[in-house]
Order: C-alpha cells, then structure tokens, then sequence
C-alpha cells in the first residue's frame, strides 16, 4: 500500500516469496504490475529481488535494504527541461521543494540501494518533437543503473549502450551530498561531483539529443572520445573539465561565421569560478590542447585565461573601488593559426576586419598579459613574450 501511495499509481504482485538475507527480510516478488488511476497498464516485471531494511521500524514507514530488478523494459520521455515520464511516471525534481516534495523520486531517493540489471530502454525526446513529427527514439541496451541513497547523500552509476549512430558505451556516475531537513528531491541543496564518458562518440549527434551546447553553436560534425566532470553547488555549475579527443569538425560559433573545420582536436578544457563574491571571477584553461585542418596547425599549448571582478566601492567615496582584472597566459602561440581562426568567433566586427587587414604572422611564447578595465581602453596593462618571425602587413598613416 505504502508503495503504491508513492509511486501514484496501484501495484499488484502475482507470487511472494519471502525468506531472510542475513538479519534482513527478503521478499521475492514475482509478476509486478504496475496501473494507473483508469486502469492502464504502466508496467510489468517479471520479477523484483527487495530486501526491507530494519529502518523501516523506528521510520514508520517502509524503507529498502535493496531493491533489485533484473531486465526490465522501460520508456523514458523527455517532457522539457529536468522533466522525465519514466513508465508514465512523472519525475521532476524541484529547485525549491514543495510542500510535499516530489513524491515519487523522494522515495526512490529514500531507498538503501536500487538497481536494474540489464534493463533496455526506449528513450522519446517529446521536447524536441516538432509540429506533426513523430518525437526522436533512442533505444538503449545492457543498461546498469545503481542509485544508492542516505539520509545526506546520493550516489548514483549508470553503464549503457547507446544506438550505435550515437556512440558506442556511456558511463555516468555522480556523488552528491544534501540537506537532512529537505526532501531529497531539492536539487537546489545538492552538492557534489558528476562524471561522464563517452566513447567511439557522434559528438554532434549526442550533444543534439542532451543539448548541452548554447543555442547560437552548431556542432555540425564531430566525432571522437569524451571524459568529463562537473562540480555543482547549489545548481551552480562550479568547475567543468572535459578531456576530448575529435576528429572530422565542423562547428558554427554563431550567425553569419564561417564554419571551422579541422581533422584532429585534443586537449584538456576546464572552467571554474575561483574566490568569492567580494574578489573573484572565471577561469579558462586549456592544457596540451592542439589542433590540425587545412591551413591550421596548432601544435599542442597550454592557455589560460582569468577573469577578476571589479568593484564599485563605496557609493560616495567610491573608496575601496577596484577595476576588473584580465589575464591571460600561453605557452606558444601562432599568430598566423589566430589570424586564420578569427572569422570563426564571434568577436566584434572592427576587430575582425582589423585582425584580417593586419594579418600579423610569427610566434609567440611563454606570453604574459594582463590589463585592468577595458580591453580597447585598459587602465594600466603589462605585455612580456618570446617572439620568433613577428611582421605585420603595411599600413596606410590614418
């Protein structure tokens, strides 16, 4: 009963078996149907392994040891943004709780240990289904998916086989920590760490169905290995590292840019917020990144870029004012590989025209630049670099 009041929907077992695992009840369950409020079948297992947990006592309520369930069949739909129908079954989980939390994935959440062994999965994007257009369908097999809960924390793993246009193996694993006195269906107080890899990839393929990409780049085509992890706090993403391997690249960066195309593209990128709200920014790394196309050759170079705050001090004697801060450091840097990539970024049309019309060649290394306030106007700047074969073309006096 107590399940069935928190999945929303009746469930019926054909045959329990019941027996002890160690100090624990185990109940072995055969034919599990699941029905919906008219009556409509949700879903149907064969069989379901539970072992009830000695927490359910002082709880009052059942609790879980574990909970297995092995080569179940399920339909996944994307409703829209962290909105999921699993088996009819809506998740979505909340920023700010309500009063009664999420139900459903409050309890899922609350389980000991829950896995599905060998699951196949029909995953149906309806956020992307356009107008009279049946909805994409990805199907997903030799599924593994654990999801260990506590009262603090939730761990979760997930190994999969994705259809073969989209890549050949997916592995995703998170460790988040959480609030005692919330429901654990608050992500606005999950804290922890995501990790994701794929291999043998269509990169443009899957970053089209997960959507990751902001919305004015196109990753036409692309294909590769990816390992990636995500720090959250809070719902802030706090630091992303991603090791690629590409080949075969076609991007658009935005309207109106030429699409880059390169054969090869490795490295690793990361991005994190350092300091706090008083003195703090963004930073962009790159390390041993390189790249090859027709007429490009970035041999591999490490390039960081950070980003300070400024501050207006205090509002009438502006004491304790601070301009924004900007730096950047390379390794090695070709001027003539930056001259041909600046009519692939989105930067202002002056300066891309200026960048086109000087058509600086030469190298660079061991750079060193860092400038207070605007970059066209900066406060106070400081310049320090090697350079090997530096020219410009002649210029008219203005």
């Amino acid at each position: 009963r107590e399940a069935s009041v928190a999945l929303g929907a009746q469930l019926t077992v054909g045959r329990i078996e019941a027996g002890w695992r160690g100090f624990n009840p185990r109940l072995l369950l055969h034919d599990v149907r699941l029905t919906g409020s008219a009556g409509e079948a949700r879903l149907a297992l064969p069989q379901v392994d539970a072992e009830v947990s000695w927490m359910s006592v002082p709880r009052l309520s059942l609790r879980l040891a574990s909970l297995s369930v092995l080569a179940p069949e399920l339909e996944v739909r994307r409703l829209g943004p962290m909105r999921l129908s699993v088996a009819g079954f809506v998740l979505e989980p909340r920023e700010e709780p309500a009063a009664d939390g999420s139900p459903l994935l409050d309890w899922v959440l609350g389980q000991g240990r829950i896995s599905l062994r060998d699951a196949r999965v029909e995953f149906i994007d309806d956020a992307l289904a356009a107008d009279g257009a049946p909805p994409p369908r990805y199907a997903f097999s030799e599924v593994q998916l654990t999801v260990i809960g506590g009262a603090t924390s939730t761990r979760l793993s997930l190994q999969a086989r994705p259809p073969a246009e989209l890549a050949g193996s997916l592995d995703l694993r998170g460790d988040f920590r959480h609030s005692f006195f919330r429901p654990p269906s608050a992500l606005s107080e999950w804290r922890g760490r995501l990790y994701m890899q794929l291999d043998t990839a269509d990169l443009a393929r899957t970053a089209g169905v997960a959507r990751v990409l902001p919305v004015p780049i196109r990753l036409e085509r692309a294909q590769g290995a990816i390992r990636a992890w995500a720090d959250i706090d809070q719902m802030t993403l706090k630091r992303f590292t991603a090791d690629v391997v590409l080949s075969d690249v076609r991007a658009v960066a935005g309207e109106g840019l030429a699409p880059l195309e390169v054969t090869a593209l490795q490295g690793r990128f990361t991005q994190r917020e350092w300091g706090n709200a008083f003195r703090g920014g963004q930073e962009l790394q790159l390390e041993r990144f390189s790249l090859q196309g027709r007429g490009l050759a970035l041999p591999p170079t490490d390039l960081r870029y950070r980003y300070t705050r400024g501050s207006s001090g205090d509002e009438a004697t502006r004491d304790g004012a601070r301009l924004p801060r900007t730096e950047f450091e390379a390794s090695l840097l070709s001027l003539d590989t930056l001259t041909q990539l600046a009519s692939h970024f989105p930067l202002a049309r002056e300066l891309r025209q200026r960048v086109a019309r000087q058509d600086v060649r030469g190298t660079l290394s061991d750079l060193k630049l860092d400038f207070d306030g605007r970059m066209d106007a900066p406060d106070r700047f400081a310049l320090r670099t090697r350079f090997d074969g530096l020219s410009t073309s002649a210029q008219p006096a203005e």
